[in-house]
């Protein structure tokens, strides 16, 4: 979506490593195989290092059974120190410059917007909801009942069908794109 540029990820030092290895071993190469070498690079070593640690950590434990495993008082499939540390580093890099882009907040307020007007419509008229498999039933629930099966349908729907559906009761649909 251009909401991440190269310079950006050169802030977590394992990402810069990355690129230096791709750039320098593939110079030249276009944007997209880039990015998807890098990729590729980060998954494998994210990994690598959990698998590490599991063996280590099952060598050490020599569990003989999976009671040995929950009772062992450690997690054994997890991250080093030095690979959880990167996992922040990039969990904080996405959420400054992705999950709280302010695009990406408009998109989730007008999303919000859907859902919750579809939510409230629904509760006022179960008949709205034509394809739920409870339709017959749902108007004669006691309201947490009926708020449950509305939940449930719409986190059933998917984006495209809850927008059709939007368009369909309300004047106006907000934009998610």
């Amino acid at each position: 979506a251009g909401y991440l540029t190269f310079e950006m990820l050169e802030d977590v030092p394992f990402l810069a490593r990355l690129m230096r290895e791709v750039h320098d071993r593939y110079p030249g190469l276009e944007s997209s195989r880039f990015t998807h070498e890098i990729m590729r690079r980060q998954i494998t070593a994210m990994v690598e290092d959990v698998i590490g640690v599991a063996q280590q950590r099952i060598g050490e434990i020599r569990p003989q059974s999976a009671a040995d495993v929950r009772q062992a008082g450690i997690v054994m499939a997890t991250f080093s120190e030095e690979m959880g540390e990167t996992d922040k580093q990039i969990k904080r890099l996405l959420m400054t410059r992705i999950y709280r882009h302010p695009e990406v907040m408009r998109v989730r307020e007008n999303a919000a917007s859907i859902v919750c007007d579809l939510y409230h419509a629904f509760m006022d008229d179960p008949q709205l909801m034509r394809e739920h498999y409870w339709i017959d039933q749902i108007a004669g629930m006691a309201e947490p009942a009926r708020a449950r099966h509305v939940g449930d349908y719409l986190a059933g729907m998917t984006d495209t069908f809850a927008i059709s559906v939007h368009k369909r009761l309300f004047d106006h649909t907000p934009d998610l794109r």
